[in-house]
């Protein structure tokens, strides 16, 4: 597996050195992405606290903005995002990359 991987490493390496526009592009793909998440995460908090003063008449025992509450809530989601993502991450990661590529 570590030889595998130290494979996997070294073409990345020697890729990267060949063709250093690849680099830039994955740079900026990453902090696209990294932004985009956090942009969508900090709406959907905002979002949450605007509606929560219309849901409080629904709640006993709890104010609509309890801290608890929302990272309570954001750690099972985050939990549930990771489990959802790690299922296929692991099946992909068993499959030969040739072996794909040969049956497209």
């Amino acid at each position: 597996m570590f030889e595998s991987l130290k494979s996997d490493f070294r073409s990345a390496f020697q890729t990267l050195r060949h063709r250093p526009g690849v680099a830039a592009a994955v740079v900026l793909t990453l902090s696209l992405g990294i932004g985009a998440n956090t942009a969508v995460f900090a709406l959907g908090w905002m979002g949450a606290l605007a509606v929560s003063r219309f849901f409080s008449g629904l709640l006993y025992g709890i104010e609509p903005t309890d801290a608890t509450s929302y990272i309570a809530v954001t750690a099972a989601l985050s939990v549930v995002a990771f489990a959802a993502a790690l299922v296929p991450a692991l099946r992909a990661s068993r499959t030969e990359p040739w072996s794909s590529l040969r049956a497209e």
